[in-house]
């Protein structure tokens, strides 16, 4: 799963040939690692960092008292890693529990 990690850059140089600059959204347990010189090299180069989901089980919206939590470990790993944005997994939402949500903008 580091490879999806590792292609980053060269999604990243895709992107930039063509003057877009992309939305790179990061699970931040489990999938993979993420170190803090794999997200500056995001930000350097004029891309952005958002959060995806906590460990893209499928689970956030389950159960409200694991939601909370999760979306603490959430909320700690954006501000963490600078990140403005959030989207959850496989795009399952529950738009009545988004305020426990630290971010800008979440994408659903």
């Amino acid at each position: 799963q580091e490879q999806g990690r590792d292609f980053c850059s060269s999604l990243m140089d895709l992107d930039a040939a063509y003057g877009f600059r992309a939305s790179f959204q990061v699970v931040p347990e489990k999938r993979y690692t993420n170190p803090p010189e794999f997200l500056e090299s995001i930000r350097a180069r004029g891309f952005e960092v958002a959060i995806h989901d906590l460990n893209h089980d499928g689970h956030l919206y389950r159960e409200r008292s694991e939601f909370l939590e999760r979306a603490r470990k959430i909320n700690e790993y954006g501000r963490s890693y600078g990140a403005e944005g959030f989207r959850a997994g496989v795009l399952y939402r529950n738009q009545e529990w988004f305020d426990a949500f630290e971010f800008a903008y979440c994408h659903q």
